[in-house]
């Protein structure tokens, strides 16, 4: 096949091949290489640069790791508290129930066993669990009649009207000797049974 064109060598159309090379050759060396150099350069600093942020962002992970687990046990200790308050709440529920639906007066009652607390004895400890109120604590006497007071405050509160107000039997439940050095000390219970609802006042 024969091919003719009639077109002058400088206006025919170059192929892509041959341009590329005509400009790769009119480019001097120095620069082929410096822009070779310069393109590693700009590889290495990205890799430089990755590497930094991937340096930071394993620091930030463990700071934060390390402020999940402070969080974690801080919300342990806020949960026992919050456990604690709502305990509370029930024990004030149940007081404020007994106190209304019974209609009585503590503040009274403790007034009383002040009133009528003899020598040598003294309180540890007044509670009230359920339908039982008690009275702890210990008694001493030189006479060795630790036993007779404690009988005698008992029977004292018994016959004290407006301490049984809403109340429906007091006894001695528990007294135990003790020696503390060369003096007995006897540490005794008493407990008062609240009125049943239906009970009249």
């Amino acid at each position: 096949m024969i091919n003719i064109n009639l077109v002058p060598e400088s206006l025919q159309k170059k192929k892509k091949s041959q341009f590329f090379k005509t400009i790769l050759r009119d480019i001097p060396l120095e620069i082929v290489i410096g822009a070779a150099g310069g393109i590693l350069v700009l590889l290495v600093i990205m890799h430089i640069l990755l590497q930094g942020i991937i340096s930071v962002r394993f620091i930030s992970h463990a700071r934060l790791s390390g402020q999940w687990a402070s969080i974690a046990e801080k919300k342990g200790e806020v949960d026992a508290i919050l456990q604690e308050l709502q305990d509370l709440r029930k024990k004030i529920n149940d007081i404020e129930q007994v106190t209304v639906e019974k209609r009585i007066s503590w503040a009274e009652k403790l007034n009383c066993i002040s009133d009528k607390i003899p020598s040598g004895v003294w309180l540890q400890r007044v509670s009230l669990a359920s339908d039982i109120f008690l009275i702890e604590g210990s008694a001493v006497s030189r006479r060795q009649d630790e036993m007779i007071s404690v009988g005698n405050f008992s029977s004292n509160l018994k016959k004290e009207k407006d301490f049984m107000k809403g109340l429906d039997d007091i006894e001695v439940s528990s007294i135990q000797r003790r020696m503390v050095n060369i003096i007995e000390v006897a540490d005794f219970v008493i407990s008062v049974k609240l009125e049943d609802e239906g009970s009249d006042e």
